[in-house]
């Protein structure tokens, strides 16, 4: 695993990894600005009712390019955010175990995907749990993403201010 990431924190790659992570944002604005809502992939958490009132809110168009637009960009977009972040973390800390953190939100996001996807294809049945467990994986996501970035900030401020308040 060390030469993986060896082998791919040169900065051109990571340069590389940050273009596509901002094109994919930008594709997600184009595709889910329709949606009135929003997306619930983007809240910190929702219960059941919130989802079900959201998905409902798309109409059955919504819902479409809910299903198209998370089939074209939300499975390949958390692969690009998290090998992103990876290879920033370690090209910081030069630490494998910190710099595999991204990829549990990886699992974590696909694993939200399937849950919402499998709700919005079932609507306007109702599966509560499903949609439970989804508000519940949105929010592990974003507390790992938060995780990470604050790692990432912290590591990054702490070798600044290190190279310059050390006169040696």
């Amino acid at each position: 695993m060390e030469k993986y990431f060896i082998r791919f924190t040169k900065t051109s790659i990571i340069i590389l990894f940050i273009v596509f992570f901002l094109l994919f944002n930008l594709g997600f604005i184009v595709i889910f600005n329709q949606l009135d809502a929003g997306i619930l992939d983007g809240q910190l958490f929702y219960t059941a009712d919130k989802a079900y009132q959201v998905i409902g809110s798309y109409g059955h168009t919504g819902r479409e390019t809910y299903i198209r637009g998370t089939l074209a960009l939300d499975f390949i977009y958390p692969l690009v955010y998290s090998v992103m972040l990876s290879l920033l973390l370690f090209k910081a800390t030069k630490d494998q175990i910190l710099s595999s953190l991204p990829f549990v939100i990886l699992l974590l996001d696909y694993f939200e995907n399937i849950t919402l996807l499998t709700v919005v294809f079932n609507f306007p049945e109702r599966i509560d749990s499903v949609a439970t467990i989804a508000g519940f994986i949105t929010l592990l996501k974003w507390f790992m993403v938060a995780a990470s970035v604050l790692l990432l900030s912290f590591v990054s401020l702490k070798s600044y201010f290190f190279k310059h308040n050390n006169p040696c």
